[in-house]
């Protein structure tokens, strides 16, 4: 059964159990089980009308949260191709040879400040 039903069924099925025990106590059981259907089909009536008044307010905010959870990844793609626009790429041996130990901690600083200025 679709989900969707399953909410209104629920609602009905409900309704009819709570009639159907508390009018048997007072009523014969024909009354009684009239009673619980009509309580069936108005509460299955009202699960309809809830759902589809709660999947009209999810779809009007939906496109709303969609645009910004868009846009703030759109943000960090932005974001992360600065860092790494400024990043060098160096291989190991050139980073822990002697000579390039100068040019590798002024490339670290240069990327540092940039990352704090950015």
């Amino acid at each position: 059964m679709s989900r969707k039903w399953l909410f209104s069924l629920i609602c009905g099925l409900t309704a009819f159990f709570l009639t159907f025990v508390c009018s048997l106590a007072t009523n014969t059981w024909k009354t009684a089980l009239t009673r619980a259907l009509i309580g069936f089909v108005v509460f299955l009536v009202i699960g309809l009308i809830a759902r589809l008044v709660l999947s009209a307010s999810s779809s009007v905010s939906m496109p709303t949260e969609a645009k910004q959870s868009q846009s703030k990844q759109e943000r960090s793609l932005h974001e992360e191709k600065q860092d790494e626009a400024s990043f060098q790429a160096m291989s190991l041996e050139e980073l822990h040879s002697q000579q390039n130990a100068e040019k590798t901690s002024f490339s670290t600083e240069a990327w540092l400040q940039k990352r704090e200025e950015g």
